[in-house]
């Protein structure tokens, strides 16, 4: 297996463990060598989990829909905005 697909919130819960949990869970991820396949978003638990790969120095890809944008070069220049890097591009080591 080469990659997983992690779908949780976008808000961080009521309580703190969860953010811990999502944060290990990413660095878990990143130690295996698994890239990892999420919602596209920079907040919440989803955020924290891609976050704490990017961080440890692993790979994400996004797979954020591009619903309510106008064009996929829209969508894009959105998504580098937020993220520093087109969709689907890991981050630079």
């Amino acid at each position: 297996m080469k990659s997983i697909c992690v779908y949780c919130g976008s808000n961080s819960g009521s309580r703190p463990v969860y953010a811990e949990r999502a944060a290990s869970l990413g660095r878990m991820l990143a130690s295996q060598g698994l890239a990892v396949v999420y919602g596209g978003g920079n907040v919440g638990l989803m955020g924290i989990v891609a976050n704490a790969v990017l961080e440890a120095g692993g790979d994400t890809a996004a797979a954020m829909a591009a619903a309510g944008y106008r064009s996929r070069s829209h969508f894009t220049r959105a998504f580098r905005q937020a993220h520093g890097r087109t969709p689907g591009a890991s981050r630079a080591t």
